[in-house]
């Protein structure tokens, strides 16, 4: 780790140590009959404003079921720790969420933080780590007793891509990737999905430093003609790639995995993301055409919310949890909560079921695909 960053990870620890002392201890949260749903995410830097948006639907959610009585009589609290994208911060709030917070779940954690590393600290102190913000197929095969995911995986995600690109007539895809464990998983998806598929020409490259990886890769996949090419980087990588793809006069389709931070791609390269086709894992939120999608634009409406996916998927993680909990009968200890997300019985909200899986923990495999348009909205 760098010394720069070393220095910044303990001042954020101090400043969140000195902000635990002074809050509500782990034994007068329970006192005070208190549900404490604990998250870290990026409440700073450049992926905070996915966490506002993701965080307005799970505050309002919660203000309207506290003010409907709570669950069983108590009310639920978000308490949120900033990590800045650092999955090592991520950790020492996990920690601190637990230990001085008295979170029963850790829940939405995002970024960074939505990691294995995480999740093995819930699961190591008994507590649920519910509705991560994480497509990660480690997470799902780690098989931990205590972790219960909403979204899809990663490996999902591209298997519908590749099925959706067989299904038009596309005999050639290619895959650009982050050069980590993660951007290798989804690439062994890929090649799995092509062979699946029966896509005859596919090629993939990483790409980890951005300067020099990016003319390198355009070169590498624009040599090969391709009817698509798959992203599966964060939106900076993906915004240079496209930018580099179009200027080399790459005419083809592109697919952004949700690796890729759809409203920080299209910030940062405008109109060169028409046409961009993104994977979504909730339904698209501007239509009544689902019961689900419905609600929530009355939600959306009654709260001064600002449809979008990542505030859709805070309401329905947060429905979610708050419907398992209220199964509890009202004893809503950590281990109590476990118990009835592993006994949960399938939930359906009106064309979106969560119905959780015993193997990889996942309640929903719901993937469509919205592509951008001229005036940079997201379109079905």
């Amino acid at each position: 780790m760098s010394p720069d960053r070393r220095l910044v990870l303990q001042g954020l620890a101090g400043g969140l140590v000195a902000s635990a002392c002074a809050s509500v201890s782990a034994a007068e949260t329970a006192l005070s009959g208190e549900i404490v749903l604990g998250q870290s995410a990026p409440l700073s830097g450049e992926l905070a404003k996915t966490t506002q948006q993701f965080n307005r639907g799970v505050l309002a959610w919660l203000k309207e079921v506290n003010e409907r009585g709570g669950v069983a009589g108590r009310s639920l609290r978000l308490q949120s720790l900033d990590d800045a994208g650092w999955v090592e911060q991520g950790e020492v709030n996990a920690k601190l969420l637990i230990a001085e917070h008295g979170a029963q779940a850790l829940f939405g954690f995002m970024g960074a933080s939505a990691s294995l590393s995480c999740a093995r600290i819930a699961d190591g102190e008994g507590v649920p780590f519910v509705a991560a913000v994480t497509g990660s197929s480690a997470i799902r095969e780690a098989s931990l007793r205590t972790t219960f995911l909403m979204r899809p995986s990663h490996h999902d995600e591209v298997h519908q891509v590749v099925k959706h690109g067989a299904t038009i007539g596309y005999q050639r895809i290619h895959l650009v990737f982050d050069y980590n464990a993660q951007g290798f998983s989804i690439r062994r998806s890929f090649e799995e999905a092509c062979q699946r598929s029966g896509i005859p020409i596919h090629r993939s490259v990483s790409m980890a430093r951005l300067d020099d990886d990016v003319p390198q890769a355009v070169e590498k996949l624009t040599q090969s003609p391709s009817e698509a090419i798959v992203l599966a980087c964060n939106h900076a990588v993906s915004g240079a790639f496209i930018q580099g793809a179009r200027a080399a006069g790459y005419g083809g389709a592109f697919y952004a995995l949700s690796t890729v931070d759809a409203s920080r791609l299209i910030e940062s390269i405008m109109t060169r993301a028409v046409g961009v086709n993104f994977v979504q894992t909730v339904p698209y939120p501007w239509s009544r055409a689902r019961r689900v999608t419905g609600d929530f634009l009355l939600f959306a409406q009654r709260h001064a919310i600002e449809p979008d996916f990542a505030s859709a998927e805070g309401y329905l993680a947060a429905r979610w949890l708050t419907h398992v909990a209220q199964q509890t009968g009202g004893s809503l200890q950590a281990s109590t909560l476990i118990l009835a997300f592993q006994n949960a019985a399938p939930v359906e909200l009106g064309g979106f079921r969560l119905a959780l899986e015993s193997g990889p923990r996942t309640a929903s495999r719901f993937i469509e695909l919205a592509t951008i348009n001229r005036e940079l909205r997201f379109i079905r």
